[in-house]
């Protein structure tokens, strides 16, 4: 009997049944360290053993040698020889999004010692959604072996391992083998196996390389990670194929483009953060692979890396473009008028169609003083914010229009605001004169105050949106001398204010409305929701800008609003003595100041971004990444936006979220990037100013080819608009 069948009956591994991963979770190496011990040791007399593969489903395994003899002390390779069929792979050390790695657990004479497993270059291998690493066909798992130098010559020795491994394709078998390889003992020199020495040897000299030539480092992105690339002072070709292989698992998501620029001193590849990452990685450690290779000759394929990750910048420019007077106020009208539309503004403009409802007996010059009012609000607060904007952008300050929506301060503030009012509307509390006061009057005077603050609460809620034809006309204006900023922000309110003027104007409009009645009651508690709504969007907005702790306390302070607006309510001044009205109005107020100060930041607003798509990976803008994506001939897709512009969180949903527009996104390969001014950002400022705007959103398409100028869609974006522009431009062209 030789030693091969003495083991035939003899199970080491796992049983069938074991799941993948049974290595982490059963203490069996030593177990089958020892079993294999024993037996190797009753097997010594029983005569040589042939090395034989093993055929098992969709794989063969084998253990092979570099040599057939060896001598005394030397050192050879050996190899787990894996052949796997068509279409199914195996893996590397790194499984990635699936899988399981192969092992190697040796049972070796007294005296030898053997290397772990010397990992062969990988291929990525695409299993949408998820990506792995491994190998098609056949992979040589080397190892290198030593032998003691007390060997005697003559003698024959059994090297045996126990080999696992997963192959997959659609589905995945997990296989194991007791495998063994006889060589005996010389003299001389040893002899070469003459099958395997050759691709052994080649396999050996395919291994990654240390390249200290190279200079690898990282930075941190928005999305993930940026690995810059220094080449060798004498290089001189281009690099292509490069693809980053992490060897730990949750580093980077591993089907994500790997998207690499070059700058004329060095290569940059930007990287995915893994969606399982508990926290930031520290280094990135792995291997760089190039299709083009990291030598002169172009034959070493891979380097090992080792990048630790601190900080880094850009910064660059893109061209601008012109506009005339006339035609910039042109669109400020037009784009004034379709404010009224927008979501932010449309919940006033409810309250103000219910305020000219219940104007009945006023007349028909008591409707025109309410338009007029109400204009007033709306052009004074123009003024103000304009005079307010055009100031700091004369000191230095990088602002445009929806500046006061990057102060947490002003956003909490506004959320407050809504909150009481929608209390106001659904009756928790009356106020004698109010913003949004919608019963009956004692005065006449009191009914124009409230017109007027219809108007001032309208503009500034509507901040935060940007109309179509709006954009355009800003920008303008804050590009020009300061009288032509203001006309431009005059006609602006002229035409937010027109259709409350025109309603005022127009006996025949208003007998369209339904008449006073019980109606209007519902229709003022049902107003208080979306007030309701835009203040827990504000708070959201909040959330962007600055952490958990600040929104937790503004809620707080919603509370204590809500508590004081009931004792208000509750305690009619009118039903109760001078001494309660005193101890209940004390008490709101008290409520009240709380609220305020609890609500007050604590601290500067830190810049956090927009959260990016969910289907499409955004990368955060930058000018010079701009630059190099343009340099390398990709569509380009910018997105401005902010996270307190609703008009930007619509189109997101709508038409940039939706599944045909984030397909034809990456059946173009385009790049995306997010241009996100939540906190205003001086490079994104100027890169708006270059396309003659200063609000958001804007959203501009970069041709393949740098020579084409990039077209500039719509504010208000269609799933068929982004469509037809994408194709318009893959095409070489434009649809716009």
């Amino acid at each position: 009997m030789d030693a091969g069948s003495g083991l035939r009956g003899l199970r080491f591994g796992p049983p069938a049944w074991a799941p993948v991963g049974w290595r982490s979770r059963f203490p069996i190496r030593l177990t089958r360290a020892l079993a294999l011990s024993v037996a190797v040791s009753s097997a010594w007399a029983a005569g040589p053993v042939h090395a034989q593969a093993t055929r098992q489903p969709h794989i063969t395994a084998e253990l092979v040698s570099e040599l057939d003899a060896i001598t005394p002390g030397a050192k050879w390779l050996m190899a787990l020889r894996l052949v796997s069929d068509p279409l199914w792979h195996t893996y590397w050390k790194n499984a990635g999004d699936a899988g399981s790695p192969p092992s190697l657990d040796w049972a070796l004479p007294p005296g030898f010692r053997a290397t772990p497993i010397l990992w062969p270059v990988p291929h990525r291998i695409a299993e949408p959604p998820l990506a792995v690493y491994g190998y098609e066909g056949e992979a040589l798992f080397l190892t290198e072996v030593e032998a003691p130098g007390d060997l005697r010559p003559g003698q024959v020795v059994i090297l045996r391992a126990y080999a696992s491994w997963v192959v997959c394709r659609v589905d995945c078998v997990a296989g194991e083998a007791d495998l063994a390889r006889r060589v005996a003992v010389s003299a001389r020199a040893g002899t070469s196996d003459r099958r395997w020495s050759g691709p052994l040897r080649a396999a050996y000299a395919g291994l990654p390389h240390r390249s200290p030539e190279w200079r690898v480092r990282a930075t941190p992105a928005a999305t993930g990670y940026t690995m810059r690339i220094v080449p060798p002072p004498e290089w001189t070709r281009p690099i292509d194929g490069v693809l980053f292989f992490p060897d730990s698992g949750a580093v980077i998501e591993h089907a994500a483009a790997q998207l690499l620029a070059h700058d004329g001193a060095a290569y940059e590849l930007a990287l995915t953060r893994s969606p399982y990452a508990t926290r930031p990685a520290e280094r990135l450690t792995g291997l760089l692979v190039s299709r083009s290779g990291w030598d002169s000759a172009g034959t070493v394929k891979a380097i090992e890396v080792d990048a630790p990750i601190g900080a880094g910048a850009a910064a660059g420019a893109v061209p601008a473009g012109s506009l005339t007077l006339w035609l910039a106020l042109g669109l400020a009208f037009v784009g004034g008028i379709l404010l009224n539309l927008m979501p932010c503004v449309f919940p006033v403009v409810s309250l103000k169609v219910l305020s000219f409802a219940s104007l009945a007996g006023v007349g028909r010059r008591g409707l025109r003083l309410h338009g007029l009012a109400t204009g007033a609000g709306v052009l004074g607060t123009f003024w103000a914010l304009s005079g307010v904007l055009l100031g700091l952008r004369h000191a230095g300050h990088a602002l445009g229009w929806g500046f006061q929506l990057q102060s947490p301060a002003f956003v909490t503030a506004m959320a407050l605001l809504l909150f009481v009012l929608g209390l106001n509307l659904l009756g928790v509390f009356e106020i004698g004169t109010s913003l949004t006061r919608l019963s009956a009057a004692p005065g006449h005077a009191s009914r124009l105050a409230e017109s007027f603050g219809t108007g001032v609460l309208a503009t500034v809620v509507a901040t935060p949106c940007t109309a179509p034809f709006m954009g355009v006309a800003v920008g303008y204006g804050l590009t020009r001398p300061a009288w032509q900023a203001l006309l431009v922000f005059t006609v602006l309110g002229l035409g937010m204010a027109a259709p409350y003027a025109l309603l005022a104007a127009s006996p025949r409009l208003l007998e369209r409305l339904p008449r006073p009645g019980p109606w209007m009651v519902t229709f003022r508690q049902a107003v208080a929701f979306p007030l309701f709504a835009t203040a827990a969007w504000l708070i959201w907005v909040l959330a962007q800008q600055t952490d958990a702790d600040a929104v937790l306390r503004v809620l707080i302070a919603l509370t204590l609003l809500a508590i004081a607006a009931w004792i208000l309510g509750r305690w009619n001044p009118l039903a109760i003595s001078w001494r309660a009205r005193v101890i209940s109005r004390s008490v709101a107020a008290a409520f009240a100041l709380g609220a305020v100060a609890l609500a007050v930041p604590r601290a500067p607003a830190a810049g956090r971004g927009a959260p990016p798509s969910a289907a499409v990976s955004w990368e955060p803008y930058t000018a010079r990444r701009l630059a190099e994506l343009r340099r390398a001939g990709r569509l380009v897709f910018v997105d401005f936006t902010a996270a307190w512009c609703l008009t930007c969180k619509v189109n997101e949903r709508v038409a940039l979220g939706s599944r045909t527009v984030q397909e034809r996104l990456r059946q173009l390969d385009v790049a995306t990037l997010r241009a996100d001014w939540t906190t205003g950002d001086p490079e994104i400022t100027q890169a708006l100013a270059a396309f003659g705007r200063n609000s958001v959103p804007l959203y501009v398409l970069y041709h393949g080819d740098p020579g084409l100028p990039p077209t500039v869609l719509p504010t208000l974006l269609t799933p068929s608009i982004v469509l037809d522009a994408l194709d318009g431009a893959a095409a070489g062209g434009s649809s716009l």
